[in-house]
């Protein structure tokens, strides 16, 4: 019998694949996302990317083409193995993403045309350092537009944006919020203080009263986020401040705001620290200087503690 053919954008069963490959059919639940056949010259790899499961090896599309991370959960990625027989393009290369149980959807083949390391969490989620790879298929993939993922969860739900309601006050977290990475759970449990809440609705008062629109959260993320008259939208980071905390402060706000524009957002998004008080010169030259604005609540209002932020209160 000749060997399967394969067809883009087709879904064969784990048996299939597992005689067209000659291997055990189970062997794909144990060996990862990394099958290497050096007798048929071939390396099959799996990849969650676009999934709403969590995808803890970070793969994502770029338009047609897959940033894949390399084989290795945990520890430092070495290349070695099929980490070094895909950057090399060593062997064909034949890219899966689940499709049911115990079927994988063929996206066609693929080579590496770029290669780069970076600092990650591994399952154990310590840091390390991991590979990623750029692929690029011969033509282009045929991804499914159905996904076979069970519900999101709880805490899945809470990466998604919602608007803002000021009747709900965050609550610090939870075994419901277990699965939350390390980042996550500290953005839960700043919004459970009374203070930052208390902020935020004070900043949504405002911002509607200006007129703004879409004012929106994500939970384990984005405290706030909305667009203003003129159709821009703007991330805000909120912070109290007290007495010997400015510094540590502000240097969250900037990580956390780079983040989340980068993650959640658009290049074209615009970036505000909301503080409780006005926040020193010094912090905010440095603010200015990252395109970062600078608002501070006084009563009911907000006043610019920057120049970019006197065009958010027009």
């Amino acid at each position: 019998m000749p060997p399967l053919a394969l067809n883009r954008g087709s879904t064969y069963a784990w048996e299939q694949l597992a005689e067209r490959f000659d291997f055990e059919p189970n062997y794909i639940s144990v060996a990862g996302g990394m099958i290497s056949r050096p007798d048929l010259n071939a390396l099959l790899i799996i990849t969650h990317a676009g999934e709403a499961r969590p995808n803890i090896y970070g793969d994502y599309w770029d338009g047609d083409e897959l940033v894949y991370t390399g084989r290795g959960k945990s520890g430092n990625q070495q290349r070695v193995g099929q980490n070094r027989d895909l950057g090399d393009n060593l062997r064909d290369t034949f890219v899966f993403e689940p499709d049911a149980p115990r079927e994988l959807r063929f996206l066609g083949q693929a080579h590496c045309v770029d290669e780069w390391t970076e600092r990650d969490l591994g399952e154990d989620e310590k840091p390390r350092t991991v590979l990623r790879f750029r692929l690029r298929f011969d033509q282009a993939p045929q991804r499914s537009t159905q996904k076979v993922d069970a519900p999101p969860s709880e805490i899945e739900a809470e990466r998604n944006p919602r608007p803002f309601d000021p009747l709900l006050v965050p609550k610090s977290p939870t075994a419901a919020s277990s699965n939350a990475k390390p980042e996550e759970t500290q953005a839960l449990r700043e919004k459970a203080v009374q203070g930052h809440h208390q902020l935020l609705v004070a900043l949504v008062a405002w911002l509607e009263e200006n007129e703004w629109q879409d004012i929106e959260e994500i939970p384990l993320a984005v405290d706030l986020w909305a667009v203003d008259p003129s159709g821009g939208r703007v991330i805000f980071e909120a912070k109290t401040v007290r007495v010997g905390s400015e510094g540590p402060r502000v240097r969250s706000a900037i990580a956390q705001l780079l983040e989340y524009r980068f993650f959640y957002g658009d290049p074209e998004d615009r970036l505000c620290l909301v503080c409780d008080r006005p926040i020193s010169g010094k912090r905010v030259k440095l603010l200015d200087g990252l395109g970062i604005s600078v608002l501070w609540r006084d009563g009911d209002d907000f006043k610019p503690g920057s120049a970019t932020a006197r065009a958010l209160n027009r």
